[in-house]
């Protein structure tokens, strides 16, 4: 397997130079041939993950009819197809992890490429931000008890001021503006002006790769991608080539091989021309070649932070303590990774909660909760609010009402099950059951909802109230990412928040830094109203005070995975959620965080909230034709699907 994997990665190795020498109007039209491609391999994509799905779980199906002898194979897939389609969330969840993810990265990048060729724009500058301003400086931030800023403290005793530069939507794109709707994306970057904020492509380029630069490699520039196993748009693939210039050796998670077929289809352009080859195979033995080849500049894993310790530190507990306390580790090749994290969810009370925008919320985090089966990075996990807040008891009923109205998914993700049984031991934790059939309404009978699982194995959703702080064994729980549906509910003493509600949002933070384990997501569900009373202070706390890469503002930061505009990892300075950089198209320097925020109310938040299967399906199967061909035809497509139906 070892010289298996030399020669492809000497391969790929001799083509680096090439490749970021290769004009830029030639790298556009390969990325618009894989765009391309993803249109054209998107059904057979979604076929080969949908039967991936149908076969892994066929020995088990427990349909009636399986007794009958004649029930073939065939049949046995058309039922359960059937069943996916028009009940389950799984078509939705193929979907957003592959094609429709893929389309919106791939044109975000390609966004920018082209602006770098116009006219009166050779220095190669992506996309100018929208606008940018300055947040004043604020005092040091720790976490876990470690200071995690390393700036130089002025004269006051504050951390230099940082400058936010708003990215997306664009003004001049019609589609990113009705598709916002309100919401905006922007970066936090620790620059001194903002004439400092961008670079050009090819001084990006160089610098990333001066940095990797190693001695005894004559071509540098080749990254080993051990990509997700929780999705498959080879995004991270895409941003090496595209936005860092380097090309690259694609390791497939085992848990997608299935899909290999496909991907090399998609991305034939590239494969043709030697700028990306495929591992010989997803093992162990081939990863573990992989990243010990001399001739790789950089690893880009997403995985666990056992795994990462097992490539940097050494194979057994005992040697990497030995080599950690020594700070001898075994690979000195740079690497980027994200680990995923413990997500808080905080809830600040203010004047415009009510019992419709408590359902409003609760119905939109059990999406985020339930989408994958809970297999993401910044899946919410812990929701934090004041022990004393007026809809605490109503937020709960409506978390576990929207949680029971979820049909569920496909549980497929190795140690899940192990994790979910283990969860369901927990003194306060709730199993949350399918719901009640429907009433009838209208003199009219509607169909029963579903009452069995569709999917062997099916994980029904779990809900733990009343974490505490001071039991030992919550303590570990907040410590572990559970990667599956469990939302846990952490309230927390606290006064006078509805005339300080940022001395409370300070303490909720506070809780969440100390006792939630890594920084890769936040989201704050907060009203217009106290939004705009304590705009200041509130910029304040996100900007310096939230050590967490991706910060979203009533809205799930998840949606920054697809947006290639903007930086997505863990925050600067911190090593539990990973470390590194993906995505930033537009270049920006010294990124420490992306922040997304959307209103209150905020209409498009009707696609991320639990709704029936079927619209379900339908609407992400709009939403991935826009993101693939992103228009005002397929735009109004998708709000049909939206808002009428249809």
């Amino acid at each position: 397997m070892a010289t298996r994997v030399d020669q492809v990665v000497k391969r790929v190795s001799q083509k680096g130079d090439e490749w970021r020498s290769l004009p830029m109007d030639t790298k556009i039209k390969l990325l618009e041939q894989i765009i391309q491609n993803t249109i054209q391999y998107r059904n057979e994509w979604v076929a080969c993950h949908q039967s991936n799905l149908l076969f892994a779980h066929i020995d088990n199906d427990d349909d009636d009819d399986d007794d009958d002898p004649s029930s073939s194979t065939n049949d046995k897939i058309t039922r359960r197809t059937r069943l996916m389609n028009n009940h389950g969330y799984a078509m939705v969840d193929i979907l957003v992890r592959g094609p429709a993810t893929l389309g919106s990265y791939a044109n975000g990048i390609l966004d920018s490429l082209k602006h770098n060729i116009q006219k009166n724009n050779n220095d190669g500058r992506p996309p100018p931000p929208v606008s940018t301003r300055t947040v004043g400086g604020g005092p040091r931030i720790s976490r876990h008890g470690v200071v995690i800023e390393d700036d130089v403290e002025n004269e006051n005793g504050f951390y230099p001021e940082k400058i936010v530069a708003t990215v997306w939507p664009s003004p001049w794109s019609l589609t990113q503006s009705l598709e916002a709707f309100g919401m905006k994306a922007e970066m936090v970057c620790d620059v001194q002006d903002s004439a400092m904020l961008q670079q050009t492509h090819d001084s990006y380029v160089q610098e990333h790769n001066s940095k990797l630069l190693v001695s005894n490699n004559k071509n540098v520039g080749c990254s080993a991608i051990l990509a997700a196993g929780n999705f498959d748009a080879p995004t991270d693939l895409l941003c090496e080539l595209f936005i860092k210039g380097r090309v690259c050796v694609y390791k497939a998670n085992p848990i997608n091989e299935a899909s290999i077929p496909i991907l090399k289809k998609i991305l034939k352009p590239l494969l043709d021309l030697g700028y990306v080859e495929f591992s010989p195979s997803t093992s162990i033995e081939a990863a573990q070649a992989l990243v010990e080849h001399q001739g790789i500049q950089e690893i880009v894993f997403t995985g666990s932070k056992a795994t990462l310790d097992r490539i940097v530190w050494g194979n057994s507990k005992e040697e990497q303590d030995q080599n950690k306390a020594k700070n001898t580790p075994i690979n000195t090749t740079p690497v980027c990774s994200e680990l995923g994290s413990v997500n808080p969810w905080i809830i600040v009370p203010g004047p415009q909660w009510n019992k419709r925008s408590v359902d409003d919320h609760a119905r939109a985090m059990v999406f985020a909760k339930m989408s994958n089966n809970g297999h993401i990075c910044v899946s919410p996990q812990v929701i934090i609010y004041p022990k004393d807040w007026k809809f605490r008891q109503l937020f709960r009923e409506k978390v576990e009402h929207w949680m029971s109205k979820h049909p569920g998914t496909v549980a497929f993700y190795p140690g899940s099950h192990e994790t979910h049984q283990s969860l369901q031991q927990h003194p306060n934790a709730k199993l949350v059951p399918y719901g009640n059939p429907k009433k009838k309404s209208r003199g009219h009978d509607e169909e029963k909802q579903q009452s069995e699982p569709i999917f062997p194995g099916e994980q029904r959703p779990l809900f733990i109230g009343d974490m505490s702080l001071e039991n030992e064994r919550d303590q570990n729980l907040l410590r572990q990412e559970a990667w599956c549906p469990v939302l846990m509910e952490l309230a927390i003493d606290a006064e006078d928040v509805d005339t300080k509600p940022m001395e409370y949002l300070r303490k909720a933070v506070d809780t969440a830094n100390t006792n939630l384990y890594g920084s890769l997501s936040i989201n704050i569900l907060i009203d217009n109203k106290t939004m705009r009373r304590n705009k200041k202070e509130l910029d304040h706390i996100i900007v310096h005070e939230m050590p967490y890469g991706l910060v979203g503002i009533n809205v799930w930061p998840c949606y920054v995975n697809s947006m290639s505009q903007v930086r997505w990892g863990a925050f600067v300075g911190t090593d539990e959620s990973g470390s590194g950089t993906l995505a930033n198209a537009h270049l920006y320097r010294n990124v420490e965080k992306t922040v997304l925020r959307a209103p209150f109310r905020h209409l498009p938040r009707k696609a991320i909230q639990v709704m029936d299967p079927k619209k379900a399906h339908l609407v992400f199967s709009r939403f991935t034709t826009f993101k693939l061909k992103p228009n005002i035809i397929t735009q109004v497509g998708l709000f049909a699907a939206l808002f009428l139906g249809i």
